[in-house]
C-alpha cells in the first residue's frame, strides 16, 4: 500500500526545545516521503507539498540570505526569496521552510502566528530553524550517497 505524500500540518505558536527542530524535520522527511529523493527532487516535492514558490533576488541588505513571505498571487502559498546560489543555498532555502511552521495556513494567505515577540525569540526562532535546516538536509543528502 502506497501512502500519500503530504505536507505536515504543524503550527507552532512559540519556539520549542532546541530538541524539537530534529523532530520536525524528520517528520517532514516521512511526511513528504523524501526518502527516494536526491536533494533536487526532494526539494521539488517539498516545494509543491507545502506550497513554496522559490524566488531569486537580490537584496538591498547584504546580508539578507532568504526571506519567506506570503504569496500575494496564489492562495496559502509562500514566496522564499533567496539571494545566495553557493554551496549555502538549499540550507538557506531548509531554513526559510522552517519559518513557515511558525505561521498559520487555514486561510487564504499565510500569516505569522500571533504571540508576544521579543528580539530573544527572534533569536532562538532562527537558531531552531538553522538546527531545522541542518537536519533535514542531512536526511535529504544520506539519499545522494546511495550507490
Amino acid at each position: 500500500m502506497t501512502t500519500v505524500s503530504e505536507w505536515p500540518r504543524i503550527e507552532l505558536d512559540s519556539v520549542p526545545r532546541l530538541e524539537m527542530a530534529k523532530e520536525l524535520a524528520d517528520k517532514v522527511y516521512q511526511s513528504c516521503r523524501l526518502e527516494d529523493l536526491e536533494t533536487e527532487e526532494a526539494f521539488a516535492r517539498m516545494y509543491e507539498l507545502g506550497r513554496f514558490d522559490l524566488k531569486e533576488d537580490k537584496f538591498v541588505d547584504s546580508s539578507l540570505l532568504g526571506l519567506l513571505t506570503t504569496n500575494l498571487e496564489k492562495d496559502n502559498t509562500f514566496n522564499i526569496r533567496i539571494d545566495c546560489s553557493d554551496e549555502r543555498r538549499n540550507h538557506i532555502i531548509s531554513h526559510e521552510i522552517g519559518h513557515s511552521f511558525f505561521c498559520y495556513r487555514g486561510d487564504k494567505r499565510p500569516r505569522r502566528i500571533e504571540r508576544e515577540f521579543s528580539y530573544s525569540d527572534y533569536e532562538k526562532e532562527e537558531e531552531f530553524c538553522n538546527e531545522f535546516a541542518s537536519q533535514l538536509l542531512k536526511l535529504i543528502q544520506k539519499n545522494d550517497n546511495r550507490d
